[in-house]
């Protein structure tokens, strides 16, 4: 039996495999497909480039000092971006805009984190309120904008915040900061050297109509150049020359103020106290005197545009008004409503007033007290007498 013949082997072939750049290519769709898909509507725009985070593994401890609330932890972002910035609009209207150094994306919470941030908020009228923070984030497809840590908010009129946080609503045109974070603030430049300044817990602000609102432990100070006498008591030469050389301050605490910027005056108010707190009154303290009601309006503001100076301070509902004197004959009054007047320098007293000196009383249906001459006029119905201490 011949040996059987092998046949030839058929060469080996392989199916096409596609080149690397190919590859890359289709990769780099997918990648852009899921930024379309995830960035916020075409009226919004954000400026940079989105990269897979997995490249930016930052120090854990960074991390660790996030200061926005909902932002996951121990959890890297699906995209970054450097040199981020973004305007968030509405029926083709600016409503803010957000620049950071850096931004982060996270896909599930459809969440945006940004770090050492600027933001600027446009009003009706389009002029801008600018923003500093730490931190800032926002959620794709919606409008509020929430701010953290030392927070300076500026007004186009220069009044200025500083707070932790802070959360703007384009939607109400309003910024808001909870009870739990204590918040200050000042007016700007004034063309007659006053300034206004507040201290509070909480803060609610009316963009479109300069009205804020201080909820909580309220403390307004003013200060300004013109010297403020006492309560009809004359002061000494050294007195005097002291009150020239210092700003003279009024601060007012409560437990609430509405402040209307246009308006320019602020409204006092205290919430219901048992009387064991004996924290009943809006309290008013100058160097030289005290005052307290349990309502109070106060008036500021010149013909100066940018003036903040006192004007009047009106005292409703259980008055007391004292010197702060070191000698042992005070002069005190009591009324149902003071008024206080600073182009005047006098203290209208209505409602039942009384004024006590020492051993002396003095009633009438009003008393005005004249601070610039240490007089004392008192009206009656039927009658009305003047004298001097």
């Amino acid at each position: 039996m011949s040996p059987s013949t092998a046949s030839p082997k058929k060469p080996l072939t392989r199916k096409a495999i596609p080149s690397r750049p190919w590859l890359l290519v289709i990769l780099g769709l997918i990648v852009i497909t899921q930024i379309v898909a995830l960035t916020p509507s075409t009226l919004e725009q954000a400026a940079g480039n989105w990269e897979d985070a997995n490249q930016f593994v930052g120090d854990p401890a960074t991390e660790n000092e996030t200061l926005a609330t909902g932002v996951p932890q121990g959890q890297l972002p699906e995209y970054s971006i450097d040199g981020f910035d973004y305007v968030s609009t509405s029926q083709g209207a600016k409503q803010w805009k957000l620049i950071a150094n850096r931004a982060s994306m996270y896909q599930n919470e459809r969440l945006v984190h940004a770090r050492q941030i600027t933001a600027y908020i446009f009003d009706r009228t389009d002029r801008v309120t600018v923003v500093h923070g730490r931190e800032a984030k926002y959620f794709v497809g919606q409008r509020d904008l929430e701010i953290f840590g030392q927070v300076v908010t500026r007004f186009p009129d220069g009044f200025e915040l500083k707070s932790d946080y802070i959360r703007y609503s384009p939607d109400r045109h309003k910024v808001e900061i909870p009870l739990k974070w204590k918040v200050s603030g000042a007016s700007g430049g004034s063309t007659d050297q006053s300034q206004l300044g507040f201290e509070s817990h909480g803060l609610d602000l009316n963009i479109s109509n300069g009205v804020i609102t201080l909820p909580s432990e309220v403390q307004i100070t003013v200060s300004q150049t013109r010297p403020q006498k006492t309560l009809g008591r004359q002061e000494n030469s050294a007195d005097a020359s002291d009150s020239q050389n210092r700003d003279a301050v009024t601060t007012i605490t409560s437990d609430h103020c509405e402040i209307n910027r246009s308006a320019k005056s602020i409204s006092f108010g205290m919430n219901p106290h048992s009387v064991a707190s004996q924290v009943t009154h809006v309290k008013i303290s100058q160097k030289s005197l005290y005052a307290h009601g349990r309502r109070a309006e106060v008036k500021y503001g010149s013909n100066s545009p940018n003036s903040n100076e006192l004007q009047l301070i009106t005292l409703i509902d259980d008055v007391m008004v004292q010197e702060k004197s070191g000698t042992p004959d005070l002069r005190y009054a009591t009324a149902g409503r003071a008024d206080f007047s600073a182009s005047k320098n006098t203290i209208t007293l209505r409602e039942y007033p009384q004024v006590y000196h020492g051993q002396d009383t003095v009633t009438g249906d009003v008393i005005i007290v004249h601070r610039d001459t240490d007089s004392v006029e008192v009206e009656y119905s039927n009658a009305f007498s003047s004298g001097k201490r």
